[in-house]
């Protein structure tokens, strides 16, 4: 089977899980992977990366965002674009078109000739592109004729985004629930490593403004009021656009003695994390419309067997029950996350049950079974 996949972007450091499902495609299907700009490639290396630069000059994209983002028309038309994505197809005569992302969806297929338009496809939504995106009339309208067509398959990474779409009207008949994956012969507990902190809260992400960073701040300084005995610390992974404005809450908080930031980790570098730390946070908040599906650092966080915290936030609810894999608190809701901050201290430092349910409905494995079978069942059907 051959199948062509998109999506703008190749290699960023928040989409290894993409990177992950095409190096393992690639050992059961012929795969081609298309898109506009490649990144990280000594960390994400793939040899069957074609990059076709999708651009357009000020003037048009102005007109085109204006049109956009007050319901009149999305349009990516671009004459380059669609001559380098249909010449592949042409050469590679895909049995199926995989696009990451709605919104991606929607400029390739802008772009691609008739006759591949005919070659079944699958969208996968992700968040943004089944949340805030559906606040735009344009973009809820032009997505809604793309998924009526019969050739058009979709995945989601939790029920939570394909109830967003039905609530926006958008029928969606031909979807497959499919969690993203996380790796259990890579994420494996380990002997707890021993520092000389007295507990230790862990949070790695990106910094920008769904995760949370702020309330996480400010219930954790609620926490040290109420500490006694223990000096917990907080640990915080990754970087992003918040990162600097984090960094000045923390220093105005007075927590500068409690809070650590330590930078990009790469998997390796998480793992040593996840070994030394007692309990996982991520305050996961719906901002300007926009959700996460569910957070892969939770998924890794409890198959390295931590307890978590986390929100009723998207599909975290269909991953983390609360009171029996760690706690879920409302969003923005400051004062009862700092309880269960407190309340959790007293729990086991690891929690097998969460591997477990890990093991069963988010491992790798099984993501690519399913997928697999996904594909099977669209080329078969048609």
């Amino acid at each position: 089977m051959r199948i062509l996949i998109y999506s703008d972007n190749f290699g960023g450091k928040t989409t290894t899980f993409i990177y992950n499902e095409v190096v393992a495609l690639s050992k059961i299907f012929d795969v081609k992977y298309v898109c506009s700009e490649r990144q990280n490639e000594k960390l994400f290396p793939f040899d069957s990366v074609h990059v076709v630069p999708y651009r357009i000059n000020k003037f048009i994209r102005k007109i085109r965002w204006w049109l956009e983002i007050n319901g009149k028309s999305l349009i990516f038309k671009n004459r380059v674009f669609s001559n380098g994505i249909n010449e592949i197809a042409k050469e590679f005569q895909p049995d199926i078109i995989h696009c990451h992302f709605g919104y991606e969806a929607l400029r390739f297929f802008d772009n691609l000739s008739e006759e591949f338009k005919k070659t079944p496809t699958v969208i996968s939504f992700r968040g943004y592109d089944a949340s805030q995106f559906l606040n735009r009339r344009s973009y809820v309208s032009k997505i809604k004729a793309l998924l009526d067509k019969p050739t058009v398959h979709c995945t989601f990474v939790c029920d939570f985004l394909r109830q967003n779409l039905i609530r926006s009207h958008i029928h969606v008949d031909r979807f497959l629930i499919l969690h993203s994956g996380t790796k259990l012969d890579f994420f494996t507990p380990k002997e707890i490593i021993e520092n000389d902190l007295d507990f230790t809260f862990l949070q790695i992400s990106s910094f920008e403004p769904y995760k949370g960073h702020v309330y996480t701040i400010k219930a954790f300084k609620k926490l040290l009021e109420n500490m006694t005995a223990k000096k917990p610390k907080l640990i915080l992974a990754g970087g992003g656009a918040l990162l600097q404005s984090i960094k000045e809450l923390v220093s105005k908080e007075g927590l500068n003695d409690s809070v650590d930031f330590v930078g990009w980790v790469n998997h390796q570098e998480a793992i040593i994390l996840l070994s030394k730390a007692n309990v996982f946070v991520q305050h996961s908040v719906t901002e300007n419309g926009a959700t996460e599906g569910i957070p892969n650092s939770l998924m890794e966080a409890m198959a390295m067997e931590l307890p978590v915290i986390s929100t009723y936030h998207a599909g975290i609810p269909e991953l983390v029950e609360n009171g029996v894999n760690g706690f879920l608190v409302a969003e923005r809701d400051i004062d009862q996350y700092a309880k269960k901050m407190l309340e959790i201290m007293e729990w086991p430092t690891r929690i097998k049950i969460n591997r477990e349910k890990i093991q069963k409905e988010f491992e790798f494995s099984v993501h690519m079974k399913k997928l697999e079978g996904y594909y099977n069942s669209i080329v078969n059907r048609n």
